[in-house]
């Protein structure tokens, strides 16, 4: 039991120390041996753990969208209304974006379109939203293309500097998904 929770541990050292890697030196010049000694681990637990730099990568990518869903299961709990859970989980996802520069790096690699599944969870809420205002699916469809359009803009464009990341600016941008939703 000790053991399994020693391999456990030494796993995620090697996820933390992996995506810390890739902030600082991207995929190309992701090294295994930078991850062990950042870790604090031998040259060869890498290689216990993972089958390869790309096995790494893809634990990596799902460490992170773990913990969005769980963060998403926290607000799923928090909050019962469904137009209020939508903006919540608008917000959430930016400033899951901002708040994380260095999972940033890593979701960029991503092949998958959604590797945090942002836009499934957003749809999951907007049809049942949909069902319970006795609208349809192009509703539901309608919306989310509006609210996708609004978070990743505004993702974009505070990474960019050109909009600040502040409460204020955050604060607006809710007012607009609660206006889209209404």
């Amino acid at each position: 039991m000790e053991e399994h929770f020693m391999e456990e541990s030494v796993k995620k050292r090697l996820i933390l120390a992996g995506l810390k890697e890739l902030e600082a030196h991207g995929p190309v010049d992701f090294s295994l041996r930078r991850v062990a000694l950042s870790a604090e681990v031998s040259c060869a637990a890498p290689y216990r753990h993972f089958k390869s730099r790309e096995d790494l990568i893809e634990a990596i990518i799902a460490y992170i969208k773990e913990q969005w869903l769980l963060l998403c299961g926290t607000i799923e709990e928090a909050v019962p209304d469904l137009s209020v859970r939508v903006r919540a989980l608008c917000i959430a996802y930016m400033r899951f974006w901002i708040g994380n520069p260095n999972f940033r790096a890593v979701l960029f690699l991503s092949d998958h379109a959604d590797a945090l599944g942002f836009a499934a969870k957003l749809s999951e809420v907007l049809s049942a939203l949909s069902a319970a205002r006795g609208k349809g699916e192009d509703y539901a469809s309608a919306l989310r293309t509006t609210l996708l359009t609004l978070v990743y803009g505004s993702v974009f464009l505070i990474l960019r500097g050109e909009l600040s990341a502040d409460a204020r600016t955050l604060e607006e941008i809710a007012e607009k998904i609660g206006e889209a939703i209404k």
